[in-house]
């Protein structure tokens, strides 16, 4: 899981599995790795960010795919890396505050000094994004969505799932929430109550829904994303979109039978996370082992 930098959304700083994961401070027109882990051959980066070019911070794992995940920092653009001594308990996935540059979070954890000091946060296990207008942050706590309007200081309860919540994407605009569940579940939350309308989006190949990610377009909030990768096959139908606040929905992915839009030479596959550029509205999908794609927002 990736996330352009709340300071400046040209910044991306993506931990990736296998090979430590790598900085970009133009968009992604360039990259510059960064070697967390300290291994020669690559490392296990997970929920990785990064607020500037010299500051970023990820969950680094000696063991392997499964953890557990240290907490690293560097404020030297990769030179020299802190251990914190701390293990993600929850979501890998890491943040800032879009409205107090010193504000960071790193799966269960806040730090308020620019990332010097960490603290658990008791009632949020990953921020997964803000309101572009009230600038409100959102994340999960188990089956929870919740929300804080003070930098991630309390944490209210939004809504309760039958799942665990995966990702939020934010429509600030008309204040409502699209929420991925661990069961590959699509949510709409508004004024408090949770719309379940995963039956919206076409099944797979294999007459399955693969829901990992989910984004919303900040200029536009009619334009959603919303996808997923097969993990054990080549799920046809991995990257979404629809242009009407999620009543219907259209197939980006090329490999798949029922695609309607082909976007570059290998397209969009097997996406992990989504997310859309506040400012140019491309679409930069992390697609697992395939590599990043980046495509134009629609007409």
């Amino acid at each position: 899981m990736f996330h352009f930098s709340t300071q400046n959304p040209d910044v991306i700083y993506f931990g990736s599995q296998d090979y430590n994961g790598c900085l970009t401070t133009d968009a992604g027109n360039t990259w510059r790795y960064v070697n967390f882990s300290g291994q020669g051959w690559g490392g296990f980066c997970y929920g990785g960010y990064g607020v500037d070019e010299n500051t970023m911070f990820t969950g680094v794992s000696d063991a392997g795919w499964n953890g557990p995940f240290r907490l690293k920092i560097t404020f030297d653009g990769g030179k020299t890396v802190v251990d914190t001594g701390l293990d993600f308990k929850g979501l890998r996935a890491s943040y800032s505050s879009p409205a107090n540059r010193d504000v960071f979070f790193a799966s269960n954890f806040i730090s308020t000094d620019g990332g010097k000091t960490w603290k658990d946060m008791a009632d949020c296990k990953g921020v997964l994004t803000h309101n572009p207008i009230t600038k409100a942050l959102y994340g999960a706590n188990g089956k929870s969505v919740v929300v804080s309007h003070d930098h991630g200081t309390t944490w209210t309860e939004m809504v309760s799932l039958p799942d665990d919540v995966r990702d939020v994407g934010c429509d600030g605009m008309n204040e409502r929430l699209y929420v991925v569940t661990r069961s590959n579940q699509l949510y709409l939350v508004s004024g408090g109550t949770a719309e379940d309308i995963t039956d919206s989006l076409p099944k797979n190949q294999y007459g399955e829904r693969r829901i990992l990610t989910v984004a919303v377009d900040p200029v536009n909030a009619d334009v959603i994303y919303c996808g997923g990768p097969g993990n054990v096959y080549m799920n046809n139908n991995s990257v979404m979109r629809s242009r009407n606040g999620g009543k219907t929905w259209e197939v980006l992915t090329k490999n798949g039978i029922h695609s309607v839009v082909q976007c570059g030479p290998d397209a969009v596959r097997e996406a992990a996370c989504i997310r859309v550029h506040p400012v140019t509205r491309e679409v930069y999908v992390a697609g697992a082992c395939f590599g990043w794609a980046k495509m134009k927002a629609p007409e």
